[in-house]
């Protein structure tokens, strides 16, 4: 018999298991576990076909745009529809959270074939995850959050566009600099070398830039759509009203507004809405407040990798808070939307 104590089954075991990277003995382990329920065999099929499209997609990158989408299309046909599998391959990993990179879309630019790519990286809600851009710059995405950029910096200046919160480590690259856009270009920040956090989900009415080092110009719209900038040093919180169109400058609690990169979340005299928005992005939940004297609320406390249920009842401890929680289904069981009633 089987020492089942010896091996956990998770995804990235089973994602080596399709890719040919385990052992024997691991082999037969995942096999038994396979067979032991449909549940299993259900999440190791979806695990599958996670492999399948990762491998087609690094394909699309190792071979000429055009004969590789060809292939690519061929080889989607005879499983399913192109739409389909963008379809599939997003539900299956938000079903499964794994921290990959979802929605990964390749979209052909009209021209020559050494022409760049555009990529979109789109990180499903409820989930973060990071990317390397060509230039080597490093960026962790936040739930729900996404970035453009091409598969090669071949101009003066290297751009891409956010919607969401992300943080950048950006490759010092002297004679090019490195602009982020977001919000349909309400903001710019622009950089040579830096590491910073930018919170700019296009459905808020704030943008909020956090300078951790460096330095960064940021360049926004005034009330009479004129560009104006400022320039942002290590520790700045910069906040951009949407509405009014301004800005707030104070210094930062960096470690607060980063935490999010390793599933921290740190909370220091936070109001009750700056917290209910925190934990929205990060559980991918929605809040209703029914008792508006708790606005007035304010919350301290150091939560990491904790359960959204545990982080409630700290709440309700410590500050008399009660909540409901109210979860609507799909057919097959699966959670299709999540909501808190805070009273």
């Amino acid at each position: 018999m089987k020492d089942r104590s010896k091996y956990e089954i998770n995804e990235s075991l089973l994602l080596r298991y399709f890719n040919k990277q385990v052992t024997e003995e691991e082999i037969g382990y995942v096999e038994d576990w396979i067979q032991a329920s449909e549940e299993n065999r259900k999440v190791a099929r979806d695990i599958h076909y996670i492999t399948f499209a990762v491998t087609t997609l690094r394909n699309l990158q190792s071979t000429p745009s055009e004969k590789a989408l060809r292939n690519v299309k061929r080889k989607m046909y005879r499983k399913r529809s192109w739409t389909l599998f963008k379809t599939r391959f997003q539900q299956i990993a938000a079903i499964l959270f794994i921290p990959l990179l979802l929605s990964l879309s390749y979209y052909m630019l009209e021209g020559k074939q050494e022409s760049p790519r555009l990529i979109e990286m789109r990180m499903n809600p409820g989930m973060t995850g990071s990317v390397v851009l060509p230039d080597g710059t490093k960026v962790w995405l936040n739930s729900d959050t996404y970035i453009k950029y091409p598969s090669t910096f071949t101009s003066e200046l290297r751009e891409v566009e956010l919607n969401g919160e992300a943080y950048f480590s950006v490759a010092k690259e002297p004679n090019r600099k490195f602009i982020v856009h977001s919000n349909e270009d309400q903001v710019e920040i622009e950089v040579l070398g830096t590491e910073f956090n930018i919170d700019a989900y296009r459905d808020n009415g704030f943008i909020t830039t956090t300078l951790v080092s460096g330095s960064v110009r940021l360049s926004y719209m005034n009330t009479k759509n004129q560009k104006h900038s400022l320039l942002m040093q290590p520790d700045d919180r910069v906040i951009y009203d949407r509405t009014g169109k301004f800005v707030n400058k104070h210094k930062a609690d960096v470690e607060r507004d980063i935490s999010w990169r390793d599933g921290t979340i740190i909370l220091k005299e936070t109001p009750l809405k700056e917290v209910l928005w925190t934990l929205s992005k990060r559980f991918n939940v929605e809040f209703e407040v029914r008792n508006q004297r708790l606005q007035s609320s304010s919350f301290t406390g150091i939560f990491k990798n904790q359960r959204l249920e545990r982080i409630l009842e700290y709440f309700k401890i410590a500050s008399h808070v009660n909540y409901s929680i109210h979860q609507e289904t799909g057919k097959d069981g699966e959670i299709l939307k999540k909501k808190v009633i805070v009273y």
